[in-house]
């Protein structure tokens, strides 16, 4: 199947993103292990379960998180056209996997920050950076291309032009903000009271994610179905505007460090609950494959769970007790593997739909593994968590409970790795068909009863 330098590079991309999820997990299931025999982590000397907590932590978000946004940038600044060959984003994309890998190298050798997500230093934080400017000059120059083919084939306006040109130099500035972010002489504000997240922080996250999903089907290029009901009373550019006003709220109350207790602050985390539905509204809108829905469906529902729990847990009397127990590990697997792993396959289904991995990440299987496997993780820790803070004891001594629990979270981690090794298995499977030399017999000619040259189409079998 003959397909364009966009598409090779998507597909070059969702191997790469699919390859480090296996390899997250297979170390989250390595600390898995540990927490059941700590035992086993002294045949490894050094590589102790601090050093492999932030190798599982980081492998997730710039590896299977981060890459698939990076097609969404692809999507919109590579070319169409089949004959564009650039090989850029490909090479963007190996850069990009380096830097990670040589991260990992310097973590398992206790090169961190001691901040989380943020944990480059020395040569893998130079190295960081050069990977967001390759980057950015792979989309500059691929942009420049996109810009003659639409004013060629389709007469862009200018404006669309602009907008993404002033958008791009937006993500330009981001090998900045990673190098001032990866500081360790700098942190974000906290809490206090408590040492934790402000609400405004939270808000702040929150409102990053809601961004994406609101402009998610236009980037992807969706058809809008129309809508009726709910959908057609209240339309995207209402929506909109509500997600402006939220984000002039969230600019009022940051930039500060600031208590729980404090009504603008337990209103920002409360704020969130309006976007799962508003949400869901805009998204209904749209043309989604049916494995897309799927999707979709579950990141609206993880994403409910998600700020539903965080606002209980953000509450005076909940925070305090419950930021030290395994009840907020089990909401970072809400927000990392429930609702962004969610976002990350639909992004990954709707960007390949179409091209040679057009089946990829559709199976029912493995959709089902991965999310059961999640919802069985999170309610040990959850259960753990409860017992762990009406009796602090059990996070410092032996506990049936926590075996019991570890043991669940094991089996259930054991199941979100087979769920990632299947999808990685698909889509090698996929790219490999598609660059096999066709089998398909070839037309023959042959003699028709009257001497003229007669072309006999082959014969297929369907088995």
């Amino acid at each position: 199947m003959k397909h364009s330098g966009r598409s090779r590079a998507l597909e070059y991309l969702a191997i790469h993103s699919l390859a480090w999820l296996v390899l997250g997990n297979l170390v989250g299931l390595w600390l898995a292990t540990l927490l059941l025999k700590p035992e086993l982590g002294q045949s490894l000397g050094a590589l102790t379960y601090g050093r492999w907590m932030p190798l599982h932590l980081n492998i997730q978000l710039y590896g299977w998180c981060a890459l698939p946004l990076v097609g969404l940038l692809f999507r919109l600044y590579l070319p169409e056209r089949e004959a564009y060959e650039g090989a850029g984003p490909v090479l963007a994309i190996t850069v990009w996997s380096t830097a990670l890998a040589f991260g990992c190298w310097t973590w398992m050798n206790g090169r961190v920050t001691g901040k989380l997500f943020l944990d480059w230093s020395g040569p893998a934080r130079t190295l960081l950076t050069f990977n967001f400017v390759f980057l950015a000059i792979t989309l500059w120059v691929a942009f420049r291309d996109r810009c003659r083919e639409e004013v060629s084939r389709r007469g862009a306006s200018n404006g669309v032009v602009w907008v993404k040109g002033l958008l791009l130099a937006g993500l330009s500035t981001v090998p900045w903000v990673m190098w001032r972010a990866t500081d360790p002489a700098g942190y974000q504000n906290i809490n206090p009271e408590s040492g934790g997240t402000t609400g405004a922080n939270v808000l702040g996250s929150a409102l990053g994610t809601v961004v994406l999903f609101f402009f998610l089907p236009w980037v992807l290029g969706l058809k809008s179905k129309g809508g009726s009901g709910a959908s057609r009373w209240f339309g995207s550019k209402y929506i909109g505007g509500i997600l402006v006003a939220h984000g002039l709220f969230f600019l009022w109350t940051g930039g500060r460090d600031a208590a729980h207790f404090e009504p603008a602050q337990a209103l920002a985390v409360a704020g969130v609950l309006i976007w799962p539905p508003l949400l869901t509204i805009h998204l209904n809108r749209f043309s989604w494959s049916a494995a897309g829905k799927s999707w979709l469906k579950a990141a609206g529902a993880w994403a409910s769970i998600l700020v539903l729990s965080g606002l209980v847990a953000f509450l005076p009397g909940n925070f305090g007790g419950w930021k030290f127990t395994n009840a907020l590990v089990a909401h970072a697997h809400m927000a990392m593997a429930g609702l962004l792993t969610s976002l990350c396959g639909l992004i990954l289904r709707e960007l390949v739909k179409g091209g040679p991995l057009d089946r990829l990440l559709s199976a029912a299987l493995p959709f089902h593994l991965w999310h059961g496997g999640l919802a069985l993780h999170i309610t040990a820790l959850v259960a753990l968590g409860a017992v762990e803070a009406t009796h602090p004891d059990v996070l410092f001594g032996p506990s049936t409970a926590a075996q019991i629990a570890y043991g669940v979270r094991w089996v259930a981690g054991f199941l979100m790795l087979l769920a990632s090794i299947s999808w990685l298995r698909h889509a090698l499977g996929l790219a490999a068909e598609a660059r096999a030399p066709s089998q398909n017999p070839m037309p023959q000619q042959t003699s028709g009863p009257d001497g003229v040259p007669v072309t006999v189409e082959p014969t297929w079998e369907v088995s």
